[in-house]
């Protein structure tokens, strides 16, 4: 099933009628749905990573945490000298998320210091997302006013996480 929906998206994507955001995001859900997360984890130890592509596996990572694929996205970033401004908030706020999730509190941390790098936040506000994620919080409307940032996607896979009545 997964190779089907692997070939069709390369069919989609050679005729250019998908997004190469949403094309990213599917490749994604893909390789974890055929357990290659160690494909992703190649990837992260091969190249840069840009913006975008942090977020975006950040974001995966919210939905399906791994913490060797988190340690992996964390290393990347350092080589890649992705900046912590403007173009990487949501980046980092979705980081962030992914490493509560995966109840990686060091690396919460340095998101949290990124974070306040690009637009200085009150330190107790960061205490009570980390505190959400200590306790796996059960309702995402209890979190989302406290991130900085997040983005439409987060935002959604962290519905799809603590509450699954979502609207």
């Amino acid at each position: 099933r997964h190779a089907d929906a692997w070939a069709l998206l390369d069919r989609y994507s050679a005729a250019h009628r998908v997004t190469e955001a949403d094309e990213f995001q599917l490749r994604l859900s893909l390789l974890a749905g055929l357990g290659r997360k160690d494909l992703l984890r190649a990837r992260l130890a091969q190249a840069p990573i840009n913006a975008r592509e942090f977020e975006l596996i950040s974001v995966h990572l919210v939905r399906d945490p791994d913490r060797a694929t988190l340690a992996a996205l964390d290393a990347c970033l350092k080589r890649s000298h992705l900046p912590a401004n403007n173009s990487t908030y949501s980046g980092y706020t979705a980081f962030l998320a992914a490493c509560g999730v995966s109840n990686n509190w060091d690396r919460l941390q340095g998101a949290a210091r990124a974070l306040q790098q690009i637009a200085p936040t009150r330190a107790d506000r960061f205490e009570t997302i980390e505190a959400f994620f200590r306790k796996n919080g059960d309702r995402a409307e209890a979190i989302l006013p406290l991130l900085p940032a997040p983005s439409l996607d987060l935002i959604y896979a962290l519905y799809d996480r603590y509450d699954p009545r979502h609207p």
